[in-house]
């Protein structure tokens, strides 16, 4: 930053008012610029990072699917018929179920309960819900089932 003395050594040194304050919104335009700069690549960075976590997260859930699929079709090809199962491959949306998952888990944290163990931040615990928050949590992992239609 420039100050007033700043000021003072440059118009001792010969140079105008008018050249101090250009000198000072170059400083300034530069600086935006760079700052602009630094934060779009900050921005685009953070993009390409949830697109990869995103693609990560899908190609789980396909696989953890597919597993699914394939032992139904082993083990219960009886009452799935290869169409059905088929059908269901086809229609399973990844990204909606990741995001159903999502929203799911963010209701759930919202719990008083769940927050409490989640500011221990110990990996291993486990909440007993009840009254409110049972009945809350029923109904977010409901409607996660049926969105899906997995219920």
């Amino acid at each position: 930053m420039f100050n007033k003395n700043d000021i003072l050594k440059e118009l001792a040194a010969g140079k105008s008012i008018e050249e101090i304050a250009q000198s000072a919104a170059d400083a300034l335009n530069e600086a935006k610029a760079d700052y602009d700069r630094l934060k779009a690549e900050a921005e685009a960075k953070k993009k390409r990072e949830l697109a990869l976590q995103k693609q990560k997260k899908e190609e789980s859930v396909n696989s953890i699917m597919d597993g699914i699929f394939n032992h139904l079709e082993e083990f219960y090809g009886n009452v799935f018929d290869s169409f059905d199962i088929s059908r269901m491959k086809k229609h399973f949306d990844a990204a909606a179920f990741n995001a159903a998952l999502d929203e799911t888990v963010e209701e759930l944290k919202k719990m008083p309960a769940v927050q409490r163990k989640l500011k221990g931040n110990d990996k291993n615990w486990s909440v007993e819900l009840t009254g409110e928050d049972a009945k809350q949590a029923e109904d977010a992992i409901e409607k996660f089932l049926r969105e899906n239609n997995l219920f």
